[in-house]
Protein backbone atom coordinates (compact mmCIF):
# COMPACT_ATOMS: atom_id res chain seq x y z
CA UNK A 1 0.00 0.00 0.00
CA UNK A 2 1.20 3.58 -0.75
CA UNK A 3 0.66 6.69 1.68
CA UNK A 4 -1.44 9.03 0.67
CA UNK A 5 -0.31 12.75 0.53
CA UNK A 6 -2.51 15.78 0.11
CA UNK A 7 -1.36 19.09 -0.83
CA UNK A 8 -2.62 22.26 -2.47
CA UNK A 9 -3.38 22.22 -6.54
CA UNK A 10 -0.30 24.57 -7.18
CA UNK A 11 1.22 24.61 -10.99
CA UNK A 12 4.22 23.11 -9.13
CA UNK A 13 2.29 20.13 -7.77
CA UNK A 14 0.55 19.66 -10.67
CA UNK A 15 3.21 19.53 -13.02
CA UNK A 16 5.70 17.11 -11.23
CA UNK A 17 2.74 15.11 -9.57
CA UNK A 18 3.86 11.87 -11.39
CA UNK A 19 7.52 12.39 -10.46
CA UNK A 20 6.86 13.37 -6.70
CA UNK A 21 4.72 10.31 -6.84
CA UNK A 22 7.52 8.04 -8.30
CA UNK A 23 10.29 9.33 -6.23
CA UNK A 24 8.07 9.29 -2.72
CA UNK A 25 6.44 6.12 -3.66
CA UNK A 26 3.01 7.91 -2.35
CA UNK A 27 -0.38 8.55 -4.16
CA UNK A 28 -0.50 12.53 -4.10
CA UNK A 29 -3.79 13.66 -4.14
CA UNK A 30 -4.61 17.77 -5.20
CA UNK A 31 -6.70 19.76 -3.17
CA UNK A 32 -8.24 16.43 -1.46
CA UNK A 33 -10.87 17.87 1.40
CA UNK A 34 -10.37 16.63 5.02
CA UNK A 35 -13.91 15.82 5.61
CA UNK A 36 -14.75 12.48 7.52
CA UNK A 37 -12.82 10.63 9.09
CA UNK A 38 -9.52 11.37 8.75
CA UNK A 39 -6.34 11.64 10.56
CA UNK A 40 -4.13 14.40 8.98
CA UNK A 41 -0.93 15.72 9.64
CA UNK A 42 1.04 18.80 8.61
CA UNK A 43 4.29 17.53 6.63
CA UNK A 44 5.52 20.90 5.63
CA UNK A 45 3.08 22.24 2.65
CA UNK A 46 1.93 18.85 2.32
CA UNK A 47 -0.44 16.93 4.75
CA UNK A 48 -0.92 13.04 4.92
CA UNK A 49 -3.61 11.77 5.01
CA UNK A 50 -4.76 8.29 6.64
CA UNK A 51 -8.15 7.29 6.11
CA UNK A 52 -10.36 5.03 7.47
CA UNK A 53 -9.06 5.74 11.07
CA UNK A 54 -12.00 5.48 13.54
CA UNK A 55 -13.14 7.99 15.88
CA UNK A 56 -12.09 5.97 18.78
CA UNK A 57 -8.49 5.58 17.49
CA UNK A 58 -8.45 9.56 16.76
CA UNK A 59 -9.41 10.36 20.36
CA UNK A 60 -7.10 8.27 22.01
CA UNK A 61 -3.97 10.04 19.92
CA UNK A 62 -5.00 13.27 20.79
CA UNK A 63 -5.47 12.07 24.72
CA UNK A 64 -2.19 10.94 23.98
CA UNK A 65 -0.66 14.59 22.80
CA UNK A 66 -2.70 16.37 25.29
CA UNK A 67 -1.18 14.36 28.26
CA UNK A 68 2.92 15.06 26.48
CA UNK A 69 1.66 19.00 25.84
CA UNK A 70 0.53 19.38 29.48
CA UNK A 71 3.65 17.58 31.09
CA UNK A 72 5.51 20.04 28.91
CA UNK A 73 3.48 23.11 30.52
CA UNK A 74 3.39 21.91 33.69
CA UNK A 75 7.37 21.63 33.52
CA UNK A 76 7.56 25.29 32.50
CA UNK A 77 4.98 26.21 35.12
CA UNK A 78 7.19 24.86 38.08
CA UNK A 79 10.39 26.03 36.59
CA UNK A 80 9.24 29.40 35.81
CA UNK A 81 7.30 29.63 39.57
CA UNK A 82 10.68 28.62 41.11
CA UNK A 83 11.95 31.97 42.20
CA UNK A 84 15.70 30.63 42.87
CA UNK A 85 15.57 29.16 38.68
CA UNK A 86 14.28 32.92 37.73
CA UNK A 87 17.26 34.52 39.73
CA UNK A 88 20.04 32.48 38.53
CA UNK A 89 18.96 31.34 35.25
CA UNK A 90 20.82 33.30 32.15
CA UNK A 91 17.93 35.89 30.77
CA UNK A 92 17.55 33.55 27.31
CA UNK A 93 16.82 30.44 29.13
CA UNK A 94 13.64 32.05 31.21
CA UNK A 95 12.71 33.85 27.84
CA UNK A 96 13.09 30.48 26.15
CA UNK A 97 11.04 28.49 28.66
CA UNK A 98 8.72 31.07 28.71
CA UNK A 99 7.51 31.27 24.49
CA UNK A 100 8.02 26.89 25.51
CA UNK A 101 5.02 27.49 27.88
CA UNK A 102 3.39 29.81 25.33
CA UNK A 103 3.41 27.89 22.66
CA UNK A 104 2.36 24.55 24.45
CA UNK A 105 -0.39 26.36 25.35
CA UNK A 106 -1.67 27.37 21.95
CA UNK A 107 -0.89 23.62 20.92
CA UNK A 108 -3.16 22.33 24.12
CA UNK A 109 -6.11 24.72 23.03
CA UNK A 110 -5.53 23.55 19.70
CA UNK A 111 -5.55 19.60 20.85
CA UNK A 112 -8.29 20.14 23.41
CA UNK A 113 -10.39 21.98 19.94
CA UNK A 114 -9.74 19.16 18.51
CA UNK A 115 -10.83 16.60 20.63
CA UNK A 116 -14.23 18.45 21.35
CA UNK A 117 -15.16 18.44 17.38
CA UNK A 118 -14.99 14.36 17.10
Amino acid sequence: DKVEFATAKTNCAETNKAVIEKMANVILELDKSEEGNTLVTNVGDFILVEEKVDVETQRATLLKDIEKVQFEIDRSSKMLSNEKFIAKAPESLVLAEKEKLEKNTALLNSLKEKLSKL
